[in-house]
């Protein structure tokens, strides 16, 4: 029969390594992602690095984070086409309303919403579309996908 204060110290040992070792092993199944809520920056041999200063017509939420090897970005200014993924460390339910919100605030009009276990906005603005997706990530905060593409010219039908 085995000693319950001897397995008890061994488990009191055991049970910090295991947390260490599922929170490397959660953070590396994360994508690359990068804080760039500041202005442009380089790094040390002098590129640049992405800034969500690239977006001007795009409300970023406060501590968010681009995820680098998920984002495919063309153009840039108001003129920027393609998939910029955010990571918040806000809900998905407060991300969807500050989209919501601040979104109309860049001149983009809603066209609809959906608010589910991954919640749909879209909206247009002049000559462009943006599509978010909102989802909640495993722990906290979420993941935010905003697709912008041109508007598809209006077609009429043949007579």
């Amino acid at each position: 029969m085995t000693n319950p204060a001897r397995w008890s110290h061994r488990l009191n040992r055991l049970i910090p390594t295991l947390g260490v070792a599922l929170a490397l092993g959660l953070s590396a199944c994360m994508g690359e992602s990068i804080d760039v809520s500041s202005g442009p920056l380089e790094d040390p041999a002098g590129n640049p690095i992405p800034s969500f200063s690239q977006f001007p017509d795009i409300p970023i939420p406060a501590g968010s984070a681009m995820v680098l090897d998920e984002s495919l970005i063309f153009g840039r200014d108001d003129k920027w086409t393609g998939r910029l993924v955010i990571e918040t460390e806000v809900s998905a339910s407060t991300a969807f309303e500050y989209f919501q919100r601040e979104m109309p605030n860049q001149q983009w009009i809603e066209l609809t919403s959906l608010r589910s276990g991954v919640s749909l906005l879209s909206f247009s603005r002049i000559d462009r579309v943006a599509t978010l997706t909102i989802e909640s990530k495993t722990l906290s905060g979420a993941i935010v996908t905003i697709t912008v593409s041109p508007l598809s010219p209006a077609t009429t039908p043949a007579p």
